[in-house]
């Protein structure tokens, strides 16, 4: 936790203009919160004259999401974020994600927010877990994120690891991506190492490639907080693939 102030107007102003420049948008929320100050934020686009007026000091800002880069970037498409929520997928990420240049966080989870530029408004997505455990989530349409120089509720200060170039993928891959993730952090949280591959080697999910998280999660030690059936298993993950009606399939005992 940090005793750092509340961002000033200032800072906050002049992250915002950055960010617009970069191509994306700025939502003011309350205080040490990830709430917007008003309604109506999904359809902001505030400009440049207009960031001077609605950031007071003291304010959180947020990164409008699932919209058009600004006219003031050289870049075109949808910003989208991959949140990632618990440590094993902020290690698995780098593993599973596209890479990019464009990653913050907080001191607590310093690479917890990974940004992309999509082709297409990409649609929100969360994946949680058989205990209800929230993993990671794929945010577009009608979401924002936290960004610098907010703070978490929790006192941490939100900063930029990595603000170089961002991503361009298409809203196809990073979904993806993002599912061969979650799948591989269910496994790490509540799989033994030698039950992965009984668990994926039938899987028909669509978009995924089991035998590449078969192959990743072989390089890795792990020892899972707590066991659970490959039944429990496959049948949590089946939220995750609503277009298919059994994406993992077990082998008769």
């Amino acid at each position: 936790m940090s005793d750092d102030p509340l961002p000033s107007k200032v800072r906050l102003v002049e992250a915002a203009l950055a960010d617009l420049k970069r191509g994306y948008y700025s939502v003011p929320l309350v205080s040490r919160t990830k709430r917007p100050t008003g309604s109506g934020w999904p359809e902001l686009r505030l400009t440049e004259p207009q960031l001077n007026t609605v950031f007071e000091d003291g304010h959180n800002r947020g990164r409008l999401l699932g919209v058009a880069m600004s006219s003031k970037s050289t870049l075109s498409g949808y910003s989208t974020c991959v949140d990632l929520d618990v440590s094993e997928a902020l290690e698995l990420a780098p593993l599973f994600l596209p890479e990019t240049e464009d990653v913050s966080g907080r001191e607590a989870t310093p690479a917890s927010h990974w940004f992309y530029i999509s082709d297409v408004p990409v649609k929100t997505r969360r994946f949680s877990g058989p205990d209800k455990t929230r993993y990671l989530e794929l945010l577009g349409l009608r979401t924002q994120v936290v960004v610098a120089p907010s703070i978490h509720p929790s006192g941490d200060v939100y900063t930029e690891i990595q603000s170089g170039d961002t991503r361009n993928v298409t809203a196809e891959s990073l979904l993806s991506a993002v599912r061969e993730l979650a799948v591989a952090t269910l496994c790490m949280k509540h799989c033994h190492p030698d039950m992965v591959a009984p668990l994926l080697s039938n899987a028909n999910a669509p978009g995924i490639c089991a035998n590449r998280i078969i192959k990743i999660l072989a390089t890795k030690d792990w020892s899972p907080a707590s066991h659970m059936s490959l039944d429990l298993l496959s049948v949590s993950m089946l939220p995750w693939f609503p277009e298919a009606s059994s994406p993992f399939q077990l082998n008769p005992e």
